[in-house]
Parts: structure tokens; C-alpha cells; sequence
């Protein structure tokens, strides 16, 4: 793998390059969709007690009354899985394809570090870590295969890779989709079908049909989840659906009406929820999860409570939208520049009756 710029692309110092690339991969907190914990350097086992009831009756006295119930409990267990993300770039490739004046000279041409090139690259890598992770979070699957993946992905960087060739960068941990599934297979999740999602469809969305949705997601709620407090409850949808919805407002003129705040940005709510939009399912479905011109589910959603979806990391590889300890060095016997970081993880639903799924 090489960053290698475009030919055709000229450089105009370090400013224009700033302005050009940021932006671009810039990714919003993890911390926005996940509770984030550090600290899961082995196997954790945590540990839920469920409630308890029917231990009140008239007091007979006379030291009778007394009540015995078995205290069910349930269990999520973080299995951290150790991954890496590792860059070599060679200075010899750079001749010819990179301003030579970025590039350093005599015995450090070899060494990246401390130059222009050297700073795009760690800039790129960082961004890269950080969404390697937010699509691992989302869609990461221990026994992913390539049957269920694009035939023919067109990456950004030029590269086109095949199912098979993405599957490693998939099967690590179980991401949150995965184990909405799992929970539905267990019958702890409800889910919400979505009529046009059919494969065998156009899979466009009607706006009109958004509410019936949300409606029918407050509908099978589990009793727990209905009782929890507005303030904690919070649906996300995909673009596509917070799109239609946004339609579908304005069509009753209702673009005004309905917004909360959350974390101080303003969000449209349906019955006070609200409804915070995860443009990355979109993105990441529309890339990675395309099988003969039909999409894998386009249309989803959850509705949940904040600190639901928990990531757990040995150390936070992670801050601000960005790799937060990347090791560079240069090898003096391959002439070689590395950038790589390592970290552990996993990611589990705390709490799977705690949700209602909709695709």
C-alpha cells in the first residue's frame, strides 16, 4: 500500500495542501455513536442483574412473609481482538511522483520524518486508523466472507480491491450491526421490516412511509425501553431515512416543529426523541455491501438509549477524529519508513431488549 499523489495534481506549499485534504476525511467522535471505555486488555466478563418484583404481601407477623426469588442474571462478554494498522513507504517510489524539494537528502532520504511528504502521510494515516475503526464499530463481522461483500470495490486512493481481498479488514470483532443481528436471532432485539429495502426492488424510500416506521418501532419497544426516560432514548437512522423523514416534514410544513437539543446541536425528534442521522451507514453500505447494483439494507435504523452501544479499548487509539499514538520511525536496513499503530478491541450492546432495530 502507497500514497502515492497524482500526477496531474500540482503541490502549492503546505497551506493548500491543509485545505485540500482535511476537510476531506475529516470523521465525526466516536464518542458521538459509542460509550468508550479503555482499559480491556483480556477477556471481560460484565455482568447484568436483572429487576425483581413480586416480593410484597400482606404481613401475616409472627416472622412469616418472608419471600425467595431467583435473581436472573445476564452477561456481555468483551473478547478484545489485537489489531494493527501498519505503513511502509519507500523513498525510492517518491522519485518522480512527490516534490522533490519535500523530500530530505543524502543518508536521510530515506527518513520521511521531519518532512512535508512526511507530515501529509501521517496526517492521511491517522484519519485512516480512525475510519478503519468507525467502519469496524458499525460493520465488522468475526465470520464475515466475501459472499456478502462488493465483488469489485473502487477505493479512493485508485486501488480496487475484491471481496475477497476485503474481508480481512471486516473480520475482527462483532460491530454494532452485527450484533443487532445476533440479538434478533436471539429474539432480545425486535425488529421493524422495511419494505424497500427488497433487493428486488428500486429501494427508494417513500417519506410517507418514514412515520409509519418510527411508529412502528415505538410499537415493539420492549416495556423497559418505552419507560426509559425521553431525554435517554434516541433513535439513529441513515441518511436515506433522515432524508425522507426531512421530506416528509416539510411537506406539513412541520420544518420548524419537533427539534431537540442534544449535546447542543439541534435535532428533529419523532414523539420528543431525537433522531440523530449516521451518514456513514450510507457511505459504507453503499461501498462495501453492494451486490449487483441493489445495496444490503440501504434503509436502517435503531432505536435505543445513550451508552447502549459500548466500544472498549486496551487504550483509546482514537481522539478527535484522529489516531491518538501512531509510532514513525525509519529502517536503516530496508531504507524503509514506517508508521503503525496497534490497540485492542471489541464492541457489544450492553443491554439487546435496550433496542429496536428497523431495515
Amino acid at each position: 500500500m502507497a500514497f502515492t499523489p497524482d500526477a496531474s495534481f500540482t503541490y502549492q506549499g503546505h497551506e493548500a495542501a491543509e485545505l485540500t485534504l482535511r476537510p476531506a476525511v475529516d470523521r465525526p467522535a466516536l464518542s458521538k455513536y459509542f460509550a468508550i471505555t479503555e482499559g480491556l486488555k483480556g477477556r471481560l466478563i460484565v455482568q447484568f442483574l436483572e429487576r425483581v418484583g413480586l416480593i410484597t404481601t400482606v404481613d401475616p407477623g409472627c416472622g412469616l412473609g418472608a419471600t425467595t426469588r431467583n435473581t436472573r442474571k445476564t452477561n456481555k462478554t468483551f473478547a478484545p481482538v489485537d489489531l494493527k494498522a501498519w505503513y511502509q513507504e519507500c523513498w525510492k517510489v517518491l522519485r518522480g511522483q512527490a516534490e522533490e524539494w519535500y523530500l530530505n537528502a543524502g543518508n536521510d532520504k530515506k527518513n520521511l520524518g521531519d518532512t512535508v511528504y512526511g507530515d501529509y502521510c501521517i496526517d492521511m494515516l491517522e484519519y485512516a486508523i480512525y475510519e478503519d475503526l468507525l467502519r469496524m464499530a458499525w460493520f465488522a463481522d468475526r465470520n464475515m466472507t466475501e459472499a456478502k461483500l462488493t465483488a469489485s470495490y473502487a477505493a479512493a486512493s485508485g486501488d480496487t480491491l475484491t471481496a475477497a481481498q476485503l474481508v480481512p479488514y471486516f473480520k475482527t470483532f462483532n460491530g454494532a450491526w452485527r450484533n443487532v443481528e445476533l440479538g434478533i436471532a436471539a429474539q432480545l432485539t425486535k425488529l421493524v421490516p422495511i419494505a424497500a429495502n427488497n433487493p428486488t426492488g428500486d429501494q427508494v424510500l417513500d417519506p410517507n412511509d418514514v412515520p409509519a416506521i418510527f411508529q412502528a418501532m415505538f410499537s415493539a419497544a420492549d416495556p423497559r425501553l418505552y419507560s426509559q426516560p425521553t431525554a435517554n432514548k434516541l433513535f439513529m437512522v441513515s441518511h436515506s431515512i433522515f432524508d425522507a423523514w426531512t421530506i416528509y416534514r416539510e411537506s406539513k410544513n412541520l420544518d420548524l416543529a419537533y427539534v431537540a437539543q442534544a449535546d447542543g446541536v439541534s435535532l428533529p425528534t419523532f414523539r420528543g426523541v431525537p433522531i440523530m442521522v449516521v451518514p456513514e451507514w450510507d457511505e459504507f453500505l453503499g461501498g462495501y455491501f453492494k451486490k449487483a447494483g441493489k445495496i444490503d439494507r440501504p434503509h436502517r435504523a435503531l432505536l435505543t438509549v445513550k451508552g447502549n452501544l459500548q466500544l472498549r479499548f486496551d487504550a483509546t487509539p482514537v481522539d478527535d477524529s484522529g489516531s491518538a499514538g501512531l509510532e514513525v520511525w525509519s529502517s536503516q536496513d530496508t531504507e524503509l519508513w514506517n508508521a503503525r499503530q496497534t490497540y485492542a478491541a471489541d464492541m457489544q450492546i450492553a443491554d439487546d431488549a435496550l433496542v429496536v432495530a428497523a431495515y
